[in-house]
């Protein structure tokens, strides 16, 4: 968990600099996204450990399935916002 949290601030880190110094491509900035595909879900273990403790069996499927659509749902706007923000 800890590797994930650092890695993805790094890779944050490192794409918020390359757009204050306006050096920032596509190429970039996708090299960036798919490490911090890579970096994010190592934290995901302790959210389903969580999520045993605070709800039951019965509920467990349901309050996954909307935190799911919810990072789906964030993912899309911040894709489409962004694209938006860039023009």
């Amino acid at each position: 968990m800890i590797l994930g949290a650092i890695g993805s601030a790094t890779v944050n880190t490192v794409s918020a600099i390359l757009f204050y110094l306006n050096t920032h491509t596509i190429l970039t900035l996708s090299i960036c996204n798919v490490c911090n595909m890579i970096f994010q879900p190592m934290g995901s273990l302790c959210c389903v450990k969580i999520n045993s403790a605070w709800y039951n069996k019965q509920e467990r499927g349901v309050s996954s399935g909307v935190m799911g659509v919810c990072i789906g749902l964030g993912t899309f706007f911040a894709l489409v916002g962004g694209g938006f923000v860039l023009r």
